[in-house]
């Protein structure tokens, strides 16, 4: 701690830090993740049972949980700022991961957590949605004589990535950017 306020951390050192434990997070948690989506694609798991050790499953899930940490920036930042943020965070994403059109996912996930929520009760089902298609998931169901997405499957697919933003069932219960926010003066 510094004598004055508190101790200062550069922007891109925040941002390098955000995306670093992110990743890990999502590593440290992912049998619980497993766990929780498997019980709610029954119907997928049997005609694909290894969906959920793929590489890809997972790094869907990091950037669905990069696109919910995202979410705290737009509330602790002034507008300007904020989008400097998610921009420089797009595309250091986009250097961790360059073969895997990480940036476009991430901003897929993003851009759907943020579009007009009349038309749902919850932002994060907008990210289960994406979710489900990016995985192809076959846990639907039949209603009105059309076939719509489990809204089980669609839950568990959006609450996972929001539980690991907080640090997953063992974590903090705060978001990375608010603890960032709260311990740190963030430089440009």
């Amino acid at each position: 701690m510094t004598l004055f306020g508190k101790p200062k951390v550069d922007q891109s050192q925040a941002i390098a830090r955000f995306v670093d434990d992110t990743a890990r997070v999502v590593n440290d948690q992912w049998e619980w993740a497993v766990a929780e989506l498997g019980q709610a694609i029954p119907k997928t798991l049997a005609a694909r049972p290894n969906l959920l050790d793929l590489g890809t499953t997972r790094l869907i899930f990091v950037l669905a949980t990069y696109a919910v940490g995202l979410q705290a920036v737009r509330q602790l930042f002034p507008n300007n700022r904020a989008q400097l943020i998610i921009d420089c965070t797009m595309a250091a994403v986009e250097a961790a991961y360059p073969d895997e059109n990480a940036a476009l996912l991430l901003a897929e996930f993003d851009r759907e957590w943020n579009t007009d929520p009349s038309n749902r009760q919850n932002p994060s089902f907008g990210l289960g949605a994406v979710i489900f298609n990016l995985l192809r998931l076959e846990d639907t169901l039949q209603e009105n004589g059309k076939t719509v997405m489990n809204p089980v499957a669609v839950v568990a697919s959006s609450s996972i990535p929001v539980r690991l933003a907080v640090g997953g069932p063992k974590g903090s219960g705060k978001a990375w950017w608010k603890m960032c926010h709260d311990e740190f003066d963030i430089l440009p």
